[in-house]
């Protein structure tokens, strides 16, 4: 019964220090540089729908470079063969991943109709925090008046959409035959001067160069050091976005996005 209890005791212990650690429950493996391995994805063709309430439209793209097979994605649909048919007209986003993880992506990709035609504008985001970007859409050929409709927001005459952050929305362009288009648009990122010095480097040192963690000595990488943390920069976006690093999302949402904004801006020594 005494064993029993000191055993009891010691896995207390372990347990309470692995939560006080801070540190992910999943090491970071040696990273590929997706970077260098020459992934592309080619934007190949577009087949213009029918009309406005058609799904008769297609999208082909083709990826080079990579490792293994492909898997393509436009929103749900999945194939290797990056063909997509049967779209309606509007505005979509593909991915292609290959066996590495490594992924790309072509956006804002534009399918027409042979009743409706339009054009997109857009202003690149350069905050981190908050957001400054914008997008026009002119509608050029169709059966006016149009009404606009961001995310869950209300339909509006509105056509342009400001203080947006870099990312995917999706905008509803309704004719006045209430045939209703979806647009898929991705509002591109400007250098936001996020500060490895003052904004990263911090958040490194206090939430995860600590010790247990990714200190260099717990583990080889030492976050607290530039050259490190560049060396695993999209895995720390991609675990800190899903909040399996540090251990139980102990950052604050500002954090992630400004570890987000310092990645997307290529992880600069500033």
């Amino acid at each position: 019964m005494f064993h029993m209890s000191r055993i009891l005791i010691l896995m207390f212990w372990v347990i309470l220090l692995v939560l006080n650690s801070g540190c992910s429950s999943t090491d970071i493996e040696e990273p590929v540089d997706c970077s260098t391995t020459g992934l592309q994805l080619t934007l190949k063709s577009v087949g213009i729908a029918s009309s406005c309430s058609a799904s008769d439209g297609s999208i082909t793209v083709s990826a080079t470079g990579g490792a293994g097979s492909y898997t393509y994605r436009l929103g749900t649909l999945e194939n290797q063969q990056g063909v997509f048919t049967q779209l309606r007209a509007g505005v979509y986003a593909i991915k292609v991943i290959d066996a590495n993880r490594c992924e790309i992506e072509l956006s804002n990709i534009i399918v027409m109709s042979g009743d409706v035609s339009f054009e997109l504008d857009f202003v690149e985001d350069t905050e981190c925090l908050t957001g400054n970007g914008a997008v026009t859409i002119t509608m050029t050929e169709g059966s006016p008046p149009f009404q606009y409709k961001l995310e869950d927001g209300a339909f509006t005459e509105v056509n342009t959409f400001t203080g947006l952050q870099t990312g995917s929305y999706n905008i509803v362009v309704e004719d006045a035959e209430a045939c209703a288009l979806s647009f898929l648009v991705t509002v591109p990122r400007g250098g936001s001067g996020t500060s490895w010095s003052n904004d990263i480097k911090p958040i490194m040192d206090t939430k995860c160069a600590t010790s247990g963690c990714h200190n260099g000595v717990s583990r080889a990488n030492n976050f607290s050091l530039y050259a490190d943390a560049k060396k695993f920069d999209a895995l720390i976006k991609k675990y800190t976005q899903d909040r399996s690093m540090p251990f139980e999302g102990s950052l604050s949402q500002s954090q992630i996005d400004l570890i987000a904004c310092w990645v997307d801006d290529g992880a600069p020594q500033n």
